[in-house]
C-alpha cells in the first residue's frame, strides 16, 4: 500500500508552523488528523490545530513540547523514535511558499491509499513494484497529475462500467461524416420521396408517405425546432459554410465539439440538414435527388469540412431514453472525448422514462420535469452548454382568450402515440 513520505509531512507541517493562517483558508484546503498515518503525527496536527485556534500567529517546537506537557501517551511518543529532532526538521527545513504542493501532494497520495483499500486497482496510477516495466513510467505520471485527474478516471471507468452493466437501452453511436457520400449517391438514385397523398402543400412538406415513418400532427409541430437545433449545432461544429447572400464561402467561427443526440430521427435525417446548412441549398435538393453537376464542388466542399471536423459534429441515437441513460451519456461523452456542448433534440414520455419514474407514481408531466431537471444538473455538474426542446399542447379556453400560450400548453404526448411519433419536419432551407 501506498505511504505518506516523511519529506511531504514535514513541509506540511512546517509550512502550518510557519503560516498556521492556511487552516483557515477552507476553501482551498481541508486538513484533519485522519489525513495522516502515524499517530505522532495526529498529535501534531491537533496541537498545531489547537494552538491557532488559540490565537497563536506562528508555531514553534517549544509551542508544541508545552502543549502536550499534560499528555502522558503524546509526549511518550514525541520523546521516542527521535520524533522530537523531526519536528526541528519541520520547523527549520520546511519552506512555507511550497505548502501548496507538498498539500496536494499529501491528498493524491491519501486518495490513492483510500481507493487501495476499498479494492479499487490503482496499479496504473501509481506503481510499487520496481519490476514492474512501466514503473518509472507510471510514477513520473503519478507526479504530474492531480487528484481531480485521478477522480475523472474513476467516473470514466464507473460510466463505462455503468453503459455495459446497468443501462440496457440501445444507444447508436456515429459522427456526422459517417456515410454522408454514400447518402448523396443514394438520394440521387433514389430520392426520400414516398407513395403520394392528398395536397400538394402536404405532399411538399412531408415528401408523399413514406415507409418507416409516421407523422403525428399537432398544434406547434412542424414549426423547425429540430432544423433550428441542428442549425445552432452546425454554427459551433463547423467554422465555415456558404452563404448564397454573399455567394462565397463565410467563416462563422472557432469549432467546438457537438454531441447531437437524436430520439426519433435517424442520422441521415440529420446529415441532409447539415448538408443543407453548409451548402446554402434548399434541403429538398438532396432529398429529392435533384442536384445536379452544376452542385457538386459545393457539395463536395461541404463533404470536405464535414471530413475535416468530423470529430466536432457527433451523434448519438437514443430511441428510448431516460434520464440515467441520457446523464451517462453526457457524462461519458464529457469525460472521454472533452465535449462541453449537447444538443438533445426532444424531451418526451419515452416507454423508459415512464419505467424509471414508476415506483414515484406520479404524473406523466412530473416525469418530464424530473427529466428536465436531471438534465439542467449535468449542465451544472459538467459545466457544459445543453440544449432541447419540449411539445406544446393544442389551445385551450384560456390561450384563445388571452391571445398567448404559457406553461399550461407544455406537456407531454400519450403513451400510445408517443411511441411511434416521429417528427414532421418542413422542407425549408436552414438559415
Amino acid at each position: 500500500m501506498i505511504q505518506l513520505d516523511r519529506r511531504t509531512v514535514v513541509q506540511v507541517f512546517g509550512g502550518l508552523m510557519q503560516c498556521p493562517d492556511f487552516l483557515s483558508d477552507t476553501d482551498k484546503y481541508s486538513l484533519d488528523p485522519t489525513d495522516f498515518t502515524q499517530q505522532i503525527d495526529k498529535y501534531v496536527f491537533t496541537a498545531i490545530y489547537n494552538l491557532y485556534m488559540g490565537g497563536a500567529e506562528k508555531i514553534h517546537v517549544s509551542d508544541i513540547d508545552g502543549y502536550f506537557q499534560d499528555n502522558v501517551p503524546a509526549q511518550k511518543l514525541l520523546n521516542e523514535n527521535n520524533n522530537l529532532q523531526f519536528l526541528k526538521d519541520c520547523e527549520t527545513y520546511a519552506d512555507a511558499s511550497n505548502f501548496n504542493y507538498y498539500y496536494n501532494r499529501l491528498k493524491k497520495i491519501n486518495l490513492v491509499r483510500d481507493l487501495q483499500r476499498s479494492g479499487y486497482d490503482t496499479n496504473n496510477i501509481y506503481c510499487e513494484n520496481p519490476l514492474n516495466d512501466r514503473y518509472n513510467e507510471i510514477n513520473k505520471k503519478f507526479e504530474e497529475i492531480t487528484t481531480q485527474d485521478i477522480v475523472k478516471q474513476i467516473k470514466i471507468d464507473l460510466a463505462n462500467l455503468e453503459n455495459k452493466y446497468v443501462y440496457n437501452t440501445v444507444v447508436e453511436e456515429s459522427k456526422a461524416y459517417t456515410g454522408i457520400k454514400d447518402l448523396i449517391k443514394e438520394l440521387k438514385v433514389k430520392p426520400e420521396v414516398g407513395v403520394r397523398l392528398q395536397g400538394e402543400i402536404f405532399n411538399t412538406i412531408c415528401r408523399g408517405g413514406r415507409k418507416g415513418k409516421l407523422y403525428l400532427r399537432s398544434a406547434s409541430s412542424g414549426v423547425g425546432k429540430t432544423r433550428s437545433m441542428v442549425g445552432d449545432a452546425c454554427n459551433i461544429a463547423y467554422p465555415i459554410r456558404f452563404e448564397p447572400k454573399y455567394g462565397k464561402w463565410i467563416a462563422t467561427g472557432t469549432p467546438q465539439k457537438v454531441l447531437y443526440v437524436m430520439t426519433e430521427q435517424d442520422p441521415a435525417e440529420i446529415q441532409t440538414m447539415i448538408l443543407a446548412y453548409l451548402t446554402g441549398y434548399n434541403e429538398d435538393m438532396f432529398l429529392y435527388g435533384t442536384y445536379g453537376d452544376e452542385h457538386m464542388d459545393r457539395i463536395m466542399k461541404a463533404v470536405d469540412i464535414m471530413e475535416k471536423y468530423q470529430d466536432n459534429m457527433l451523434f448519438a441515437r437514443i430511441p428510448d431514453p431516460s434520464a440515467n441513460v441520457v446523464k451517462n451519456l453526457f457524462r461519458r461523452y464529457n469525460f472521454q472525448k472533452g465535449v462541453e456542448v449537447f444538443f438533445y433534440d426532444y424531451i418526451f414520455s419515452s416507454p423508459a422514462m415512464m419505467g424509471e419514474y414508476r415506483d414515484l407514481k406520479v404524473r406523466e408531466d412530473i416525469q418530464l420535469r424530473l427529466l428536465a431537471t436531471a438534465i439542467k444538473n449535468v449542465a451544472v455538474e459538467l459545466d457544459a452548454f445543453i440544449m432541447t426542446a419540449t411539445q406544446l399542447s393544442n389551445e385551450d379556453d384560456s390561450t384563445r382568450k388571452n391571445g398567448f400560450r404559457d406553461v399550461k400548453n407544455i406537456r407531454g404526448l400519450s403513451f400510445g402515440l408517443i411511441y411511434l411519433y416521429s417528427v414532421m419536419r418542413v422542407n425549408c432551407k436552414i438559415s
